[in-house]
């Protein structure tokens, strides 16, 4: 399986947030994982994204990898009602790269080995 990454974008009232932001980490994420993309015309989230004014609180989803950008996706964010949390304590977690729900959909117990397991594959997290 090709490796994939996500950036989840917030929009509200037809805007996006915080694009600059996740620009630069998608530019990160290919320079570092696909070094042969780094110095070609890299994708913009700005042409990519097109939020319509009817999207009060949508999130767009772009997946990306080796190939480019694979896939736009619109849908309404929902904030969910958090019965409980736990705390887990874990110094090698980090936000630089974005993996799309295949690895953030499992228990962080599962998440580790899988990382731990994908380092082979220049996976650094």
């Amino acid at each position: 399986m090709a490796q994939q990454f996500v950036e989840t974008i917030k929009i509200v009232n037809g805007k996006t947030q915080a694009l600059a932001y996740h620009q630069e980490r998608m530019e990160r994420t290919i320079c570092k994982f696909f070094p042969s993309l780094c110095n070609a015309s890299m994708p913009s989230l700005e042409k990519l994204i097109n939020p319509t004014e009817s999207m009060d609180f949508y999130k767009a989803r772009v997946v990306y990898g080796e190939q480019g950008v694979e896939a736009v996706e619109y849908a309404p964010y929902f904030i969910r009602n958090i019965n409980s949390l736990q705390v887990v304590a874990d110094d090698t977690i980090t936000l630089a790269t974005k993996v799309p729900t295949a690895v953030a959909s499992m228990p962080w117990s599962h998440r580790k080995e899988t990382v731990t397991t994908s380092s082979s594959s220049n996976m650094d997290f």
